[in-house]
């Protein structure tokens, strides 16, 4: 299952500096981490990032084992909402759970 978090931002230079942070491959294992230890029945199959003007979505696979994927993944997207909110080091104007990438 994926579930693609978007991350809006008020120019294409914040955007960019908000990619540069999500690329890192320790936000990335840390994304993993996170979600991996506050979701039972959950592994992170993979983490990408991609741009799109003034957007940034963070994809995110899971494999929920034998729970309900749907809601699991919805989760696992408010989960790194959460951790990109608290951990990036500028506020973040607007973010969604799915940006239909």
């Amino acid at each position: 299952m994926v579930r693609a978090p978007v991350f809006v931002f008020k120019n294409i230079v914040d955007a960019a500096e908000f990619r540069k942070f999500a690329v890192a491959p320790e936000t990335k294992e840390k994304i993993r981490q996170v979600v991996q230890q506050t979701i039972s029945h959950c592994t992170v199959t993979f983490v990408r990032i991609f741009m799109t003007d003034r957007k940034v979505h963070i994809s995110i696979g899971i494999d929920s084992d034998d729970a309900s994927g749907m809601n699991i993944v919805t989760y696992a997207g408010d989960v790194v909402m959460d951790w990109m909110k608290q951990n990036y080091h500028s506020t973040i104007p607007e973010m969604y759970i799915e940006g239909g990438f």
